[in-house]
Formats: C-alpha cells, structure tokens, sequence
C-alpha cells in the first residue's frame, strides 16, 4: 500500500498540483507527525520500523514545515486549533539517545520545538524494548519461525508479523512471548548491554528542557494501557508523571498512549489523565484535525518511519485526508 500512495505522490508532484495546492491554500487544521529514531543507516538500529529519518531528511523536513506550514511550539496548540492555517507539530515517543544526539542540534539550528514522550523506567534502568528485541532474535536466529506461525519474505516482514501479536499483550504476556521466541529462534534473550546507549539519560531529557522543548509522559514502562485494569493504569500514569516531576521539577501535561492504536487507551486512561492534570493526550493511528475538531486526548498523530519517500512524505502534509493515514 505504501509503494502505491507513494507513486500516486509523486505522480501528483510531477503534475504540478502538489505545488499549486499549497499555493491556494488547501487543508485548514492541525497535523502532528510523530517520529521514534534518527539513524544514519538501517544499521544503526535494531527494529527498523521505529527508524523515522536520517539526521539530514529530518532537517530538510523541518525546514519544508517551517516554509510551507506554521510549524507550532507544542505551547502554542491550544490557541493555534481554532485559528485559519494550516499548523503543524513534532512529536518524539520512547526517549531514544539520538533525539539529544541528533535531533536536538537539528530542532535548535531552525528554532523549532517539539514534544518529546520518554519512558521513564528505561531512564532509570535502560533495557532493550521488545520490539528492539525481536528484531534483534529474529536476525540472529539459528532455527526457523515455523512454530511461531508467522511468515514473511524477509526478516522485517517477520518482525512486523511479530509485534502485530505482541504489542496487544499484557505485560506479563508480552515477557512470556520475548521468552518464547528466544527459545525457538534459538537466539536467546537479547544481551542487556545492548541497552546501555539506546535511551537518553535523565541529563539528556533536562537538555531537552532547558532547549524549550516539551517533556510529556508515556507511561513508566511503555505498555498497552488498555491491556491494564484501572488501578495498573493509575500506577503506570503516577510513576511516569512523579519521576519527571522528580528530575524536572514540574509535572508534565501531555500524555502520548503507548503504541498509540484506537485500542490502546480507554475512557478509564483518559479519566485517569484528567485527574492527574494532563490536558492532552497523543494517539497515533493517522489523521489529522480540522479545525476547531480537535480532541484534546486523542490527539491524532501520523507515523514517519523509514523508508518514506520524500514525495509521500510531502504529500501526507499537502493532503492530509487523503495521505496521513
């Protein structure tokens, strides 16, 4: 599907129709993009589906929204939702080291802000995500995945059919699942040392911070809220917000889901932001807000991950109803 939209883009773009909708006006609202990694090459990471952009792509799209969108500081939402234009914002989930690394000189050099979503206990104790880990598992697998059941021509597709499974489990069923596949893969777990320089630093988020950007939660652990009953919830959302209160010295008001799927949050997660004082909370299963539509705790995102063709990546922002799916 994504190989069509992005001819479909690019055929739009050679037409000269790309340039003339921006130029008229087109779409009225606000679009968020989210990004997860910056990399230099797919080497650099383990799962690439949470590979967003090389540091020179990410830098040439901020300056592209900064020219043809209002770019918003994640401060200046509230007000931007119900004005003309077309506004757009940045998002980062996870807390990876490369957001300081290589997205913080890049966001800095343009004077742009964004929000950035860390998981708090991987500040604390860095450990190896579970997506990170069954991509790391499946390419050092020394047997086949039959008795898993997935099928796939190469080893992202095999991944991706993978985490379809297991980003919808408790977190109880998603460390028996990791277990699993370690021992038909005959990979083993992945080495804990892995994690040593994945995420950010506690230093690293005061840098991000101190640079203006908006610190938010997503909770203590990175697990489905809905796979939680109220009181796990409640407990995810307390230890999130306390440690960034903690080492920030304020309690964040933006909130991102984990994985972010219209099933990944509840009426009870939104009720349970609420009354800790969050004012908005980030989805992230495509679209966009027209204006004066927007919903403060499914605040809809659009996923950038790698590969994404310059065109496509161009016309999600220049069409959003139709490409930012």
């Amino acid at each position: 599907m994504k190989g069509k939209k992005a001819a479909v883009a690019r055929a739009l773009e050679l037409g000269g129709l790309a340039w003339l909708t921006r130029r008229v006006g087109g779409w009225q609202g606000l679009l968020v993009l989210n990004y997860h990694r910056l990399a230099r090459s797919a080497d650099e990471v383990l799962d690439r589906g949470v590979w967003s952009a090389e540091p020179d792509t990410f830098a040439r799209q901020v300056a592209w929204l900064q020219r043809e969108t209002e770019l918003l500081s994640p401060e200046d939402l509230p007000a931007a939702l119900e004005q003309r234009g077309r506004h757009t914002l940045l998002t980062f989930d996870d807390g990876y080291a490369d957001n300081v690394a290589l997205a913080l000189p890049i966001l800095a050099a343009a004077g742009a802000k964004a929000a950035f979503f860390p998981v708090t206990a991987w500040l604390d104790e860095p450990r190896v995500p579970g997506w990170d880990e069954l991509a790391w598992m499946v390419r050092h697998r020394v047997s086949d995945l039959t008795a898993l059941g997935v099928e796939g021509e190469d080893d992202e597709a095999v991944v991706l059919g993978l985490l379809r499974s297991w980003r919808r489990l408790s977190p109880e069923g998603a460390e028996a699942m990791l277990d699993r596949v370690a021992e038909t893969t005959g990979a083993g777990r992945a080495p804990a040392e892995l994690a040593r320089s994945l995420f950010c630093t506690w230093d690293d988020v005061r840098r991000l911070s101190a640079a203006g950007m908006t610190i938010g939660g997503h909770t203590h652990r990175h697990v489905c809220m809905a796979t939680l009953d109220a009181e796990a919830q409640r407990r995810e959302i307390d230890l999130c917000s306390g440690r960034i209160e903690a080492e920030l010295g304020q309690r964040p008001t933006w909130f991102s889901y984990p994985y972010g799927a219209a099933d990944g949050f509840t009426d009870v997660t939104v009720a349970l932001l609420r009354a800790q004082g969050y004012r908005i909370g980030c989805s992230q299963f495509g679209g966009w807000q027209a204006r004066g539509q927007a919903e403060p705790f499914n605040l809809r995102r659009i996923a950038i991950d790698q590969p994404i063709a310059p065109p496509l990546w161009r016309a999600a922002v220049t069409w959003p109803s139709l490409f930012a799916r």
